[in-house]
């Protein structure tokens, strides 16, 4: 829903920062967050635990299969 897809992060971010995360001034992406520490807050203010659920896209932009977030965050290996 919009309040949660407003209302989620900007609870998480209030909490990384209660938690003595170190955020600059100002209004930034959310790219700029730390993965870990941003969905282990969600996972305290989320009406779903931080259930946020990712699903592939193929070349034509349309939806494939789900696959977990912390695939999202995995290192990966040099080919």
């Amino acid at each position: 829903s919009m309040e949660q897809s407003t209302a989620v992060p900007a609870a998480t971010v209030a909490l990384m920062m209660r938690d003595g995360e170190r955020l600059a001034p100002g209004v930034w992406p959310p790219e700029v967050l730390d993965p870990a520490s941003f969905f282990s807050a969600a996972s305290r203010v989320s009406p779903g635990g931080g259930g946020l659920s990712c699903v592939s896209l193929n070349n034509n932009g349309e939806r494939g299969e789900r696959i977990p977030l912390r695939m999202m965050f995995a290192k990966k290996e040099a080919s």
